[in-house]
């Protein structure tokens, strides 16, 4: 549901909010005051085309903002997660869009920044509106197999039925599609086998390459490692004069002596002997590393080639070792799948040949009932339009079979559905792009929401310029006819008809005004005693008429009447 609209600078709207309520909301005004720059502000703030025009004289911006309340929309929480955009416990969404005097235009979800087609994707499952001043989502044809397949449970049956067996013949081509053709068959598996083969017989570990580059880089200095460790050895062996273990031997005869005349050095000697044994194990240390890398050059040149093997292998199927055994299981996988191919193959069509049969089988028995369905329909929506004032009006709800080939069937079927009117005697049924003026678009639509609204998901409704070229007892029908449409949910209506704002729940008057030479548009929210007075002024009638009063209250106390009985035969008929 739409709960506010809040516009700032756009055209004669200077900042205007207006807090919309459930059930029948009616906008009204004089000519010019600013009723149709409402509908174009909420068009923008929905995702229509940004025009810089609309920015009111003399501002750098203008802003528009939409809350709506939708907790129970499930489409709606998805396409958000989808997004990333959170929604609070309320499940209030806020829609914010700007646009700038040089053409810049933002689009923001609760504070997230979106683009229009990501807006345009969500507002479709919010609102819908038609207006005579936009393109209306009954021009494209595309929308009719809906409308239609809304209408009737059986056909939702069998559509349901339908895609199931149009997605399992989609998944069937496609694992068909992963086999090569016969001639390609024999190569791909030799393929396959080599580089499986390539990869396995490389005995790849993960971090092998790092150490062995470690290791190599102790193997290409080890000439001078060795050099370093001789020359430890020498200097505790002596080779080239007193070493450390002869000088510690000379030190611990020294403290030996020492010790006869003074007892208190005594534990020196432990001391010495202790490090004489440590150098000892060190010289050995040393000793056995000079040993173990004596044959650093050979060890050198297997690390270089161990180091090429991985490389080349990594140059071939892919950045890392990691990447290349991701390639060898694909690989290993994808050999499994074609080995067994003769076999496989020769089940997959089996499977396939049966599913088109099936489907076809389906398709025919979905464009029957649709066609079906649509007689039904096309009669109903005649009957409404008859009541809405369109005395002549003729409808048919065409259903083209093109599905006899499974190629040409699509997920909804094989069929084209178009809906065609005509409004005057004598005149052949014509697309309704063709025919229909914005207002008595608006008068279909009507006439197909009262049939169609309780099947459909979407919250709120929009009609402007519904009232075009209607009077008498057809603005009575029209008026009822959004009665019983927004009493199961929010219905906005921009209007000149005091019929249709006599049936309003909430009523909202736009005014114009002059403040130190500009033009400000306003709009007040009535209560039960100003919308009789605006009820009069939409008449003709005086303010101050005695008569005029008493025929607008007179028409609000029989609206009053018409949605009390509507309230009455919906309790009875629980």
């Amino acid at each position: 549901m739409l709960l506010s609209l809040h516009v700032q600078n756009v055209a004669v709207i200077s900042d205007l909010t207006i807090d919309f309520g459930s059930g029948l909301n009616v906008i009204t005004g004089e000519t010019g005051a600013g009723k149709s720059i409402v509908i174009d502000s909420l068009n923008f703030v929905l995702g229509e085309r940004a025009d810089r025009s609309l920015i009111r004289h003399g501002e750098n911006m203008a802003v528009v903002q939409a809350s709506f309340h939708c907790s129970d929309n499930l489409a709606v929480m998805e396409l958000l997660d989808e997004y990333g955009v959170s929604c609070d416990a309320d499940g209030i969404i806020i829609i914010r869009r700007s646009m700038t005097q040089t053409g810049r235009s933002d689009c923001k979800i609760n504070g997230w920044a979106v683009t229009v087609g990501q807006l345009r994707r969500l507002v479709v499952l919010l609102i819908d509106v038609h207006s005579q001043h936009q393109t209306q989502s009954l021009l494209d044809e595309q929308t009719h197999i809906n409308i239609l397949d809304s209408y009737s449970k059986k056909i939702i049956e069998i559509l349901d039925k339908y895609e199931k067996s149009f997605f399992k013949y989609k998944n069937l081509l496609k694992t068909l599609s992963e086999y090569p053709d016969r001639s390609n068959l024999a190569r791909e598996i030799d393929m396959l086998s080599y580089q499986i083969n390539d990869i396995e017989s490389a005995r790849l570990e993960q971090g092998e390459e790092e150490l062995l580059v470690v290791e190599r880089n102790k193997l290409q200095n080890n000439e001078r490692l060795l050099e370093a460790a001789n020359i430890i050895v020498s200097l505790i062996d002596g080779r080239d004069g007193m070493g450390l273990d002869s000088a510690l031997t000379l030190m611990l005869k020294q403290v030996s002596f020492m010790t006869k005349f003074d007892p208190s050095i005594s534990d020196l000697t432990d001391r010495l002997e202790s490090v004489q044994i440590e150098i000892n194990d060190l010289k050995d240390v040393f000793l056995e590393y000079i040993e173990t890398n004596t044959d650093g050059i050979e060890k050198l040149e297997q690390i270089e080639q161990r180091i090429d093997v991985i490389r080349k292998i990594k140059r071939k199927y892919g950045t890392d070792i990691e990447e290349v055994l991701r390639k060898l299981d694909e690989y290993k996988i994808r050999l499994d799948f074609l080995s067994d191919a003769e076999s496989n193959l020769s089940e997959l069509n089996k499977c396939i040949s049966k599913v088109i049969y099936e489907l076809l089988s389906i398709a025919k028995m979905l464009s029957d009932e649709r066609d079906k369905t649509g007689r039904l329909l096309s009669r109903e929506i005649v009957k409404q339009l008859i009541d809405l004032g369109m005395k002549h009006a003729e409808f048919n709800v065409d259903v083209d079979f093109f599905g006899e080939v499974v190629e040409k069937l699509t997920h909804k079927g094989g069929d084209n559905v178009r809906f065609a009117i005509s409004l005057n005697p004598g005149e052949p049924l014509k697309p309704l792009s063709r025919v229909a003026s914005g207002g008595e678009m608006s008068r279909v639509m009507l006439a197909i929401k009262n049939i169609t609204a309780d099947l459909e998901n979407i919250d709120t409704l929009i009609f402007d310029e519904i009232d075009t070229g209607i009077s008498g007892n057809a603005a009575k029908t029209v008026a009822q006819k959004l009665h019983n449409i927004a009493s199961k949910r929010q219905v906005i209506v921009v209007t000149h008809l005091a019929q249709i704002a006599a049936m309003a729940d909430s009523n909202f008057l736009i005014t114009k005004s002059v403040y130190e030479s500009e033009t400000v548009s306003e709009i007040h929210h009535l209560t039960d005693e100003e919308t009789i007075y605006e009820l009069m002024r939409i008449l003709g009638s005086e303010s101050k008429s005695e008569t005029g009063y008493g025929h607008a209250k007179e028409l609000k106390l029989n609206a009053n009447l018409y949605k009390e009985s509507q309230k009455q035969l919906l309790y009875n008929k629980k």
